[in-house]
């Protein structure tokens, strides 16, 4: 753009100036070759609007960069990511997360039992403060062994004091001839609580995956409609997205992108919706393509008239593209003197007797 003409500052300019003095948003298709400067244009754009101080939100996708990824997820993560790249707005950043992974809440309620021998065991647990009561009012003194000559009589404290004792011990012994056995290994179960047993919890699943249609279409209206609040720190008056490279990606994904976006290209939301928010009058969306690109997205191989894949590429950019802005070629009949004038900028310094 060094050039006298200065033809892509001249293109930005006059985007700019139909931008500023356009109350009602419009798709604007930026139409010229590869290597033409499309992107050049974009950037001096951008340049305008943001040296004027002006609150407006400038946003480039570039579709070739994310071609094969979710298409509505990753759109809505960089939109985010252009307005917020700090990550200090927590009303972005709580949406952000939303975006990229849904999170859904499952309530599960189940029953933790006991197994038999835990039953068993627990029951007499309860024998053992009983027994060592009467273990401790036995007088040892006094006491004989059975076969004594002097004993007479059994000391039934003393007897069930051990009894009560030891009951769990009993338990476990008795457990081990008699108890439950597992019917593969056939070996004692000693699980004293069940294997299946569970208990109540509430678990947080998140899903990954594309969003859906009305998901994409709420996410959008939530992002722009917080940033073009007064109340927030953005305060934004105007939105402009740029979808860049469209027109190099695989026409499926192409089309993609189009039936994504359709909504918000044509201005379709606020009839059908219901709702006329500030920021979907001042949306606007710039389209940079080669129109034999654009072409090749809609071209049918199975249609054997070429007129027909021609007419409904000029159709469906007609429609879509209420402005159509043409960068024109760069014209190199004066090239000498051009590379003379580089030549010069890259020698300055350097002795005369470099020439």
């Amino acid at each position: 753009d060094l050039f006298e003409e200065k033809t892509h500052e001249r293109v930005a300019t006059t985007l700019d100036e139909l931008i500023r003095s356009t109350k009602q948003g419009l798709t604007i298709g930026l139409e010229g070759g590869w290597g033409s400067g499309k992107s050049t244009v974009i950037n001096l754009l951008k340049e305008k609007l943001s040296g004027k101080n002006d609150k407006t939100l400038f946003f480039v996708f570039d579709a070739w960069a994310h071609d094969g990824d979710p298409l509505r997820k990753i759109f809505l993560e960089s939109l985010i990511t252009s307005i917020n790249p700090k990550k200090n707005d927590k009303k972005l950043n709580d949406l952000k997360e939303k975006v990229s992974a849904r999170t859904k809440t499952v309530n599960v309620r189940t029953e933790k039992s006991a197994s038999r021998l835990g039953k068993i065991i627990s029951w007499t647990a309860l024998l053992i403060p009983v027994g060592a009561a009467l273990l401790s009012a036995v007088d040892y003194n006094n006491l004989l062994m059975p076969w004594h000559n002097q004993a007479s009589t059994a000391n039934l404290a003393f007897l069930f004091g051990i009894l009560f004792s030891f009951s769990p011990l009993a338990v476990l012994a008795w457990w081990a001839k008699w108890g439950v056995r597992d019917s593969e290994t056939n070996k004692v179960k000693w699980d004293i609580f069940q294997s299946d047993s569970t208990e109540n919890y509430t678990q947080d699943i998140t899903e990954d995956g594309e969003r859906t249609s009305i998901e994409f279409e709420k996410f959008f209206k939530d992002i722009l409609c917080y940033v073009f609040e007064s109340s927030s720190q953005y305060e934004f008056e105007r939105a402009i997205i740029v979808v860049d490279n469209l027109d190099r990606v695989e026409a499926e994904y192409a089309q993609n992108v189009w039936s994504t976006l359709q909504t918000f290209f044509q201005h379709r939301t606020s009839s059908l919706n219901g709702f006329d928010e500030k920021w979907n009058q001042q949306l606007w969306f710039l389209i940079p393509h080669d129109r034999e690109g654009i072409q090749r997205i809609w071209h049918n191989p199975n249609t054997g008239d070429e007129s027909v894949n021609q007419e409904i590429s000029s159709s469906f950019m007609e429609k879509c593209f209420q402005v159509n802005v043409e960068v024109p070629p760069p014209v190199m009949s004066t090239w000498i003197e051009y590379f003379k004038q580089c030549v010069q900028k890259s020698l300055t310094g350097w002795s005369e007797n470099y020439k």
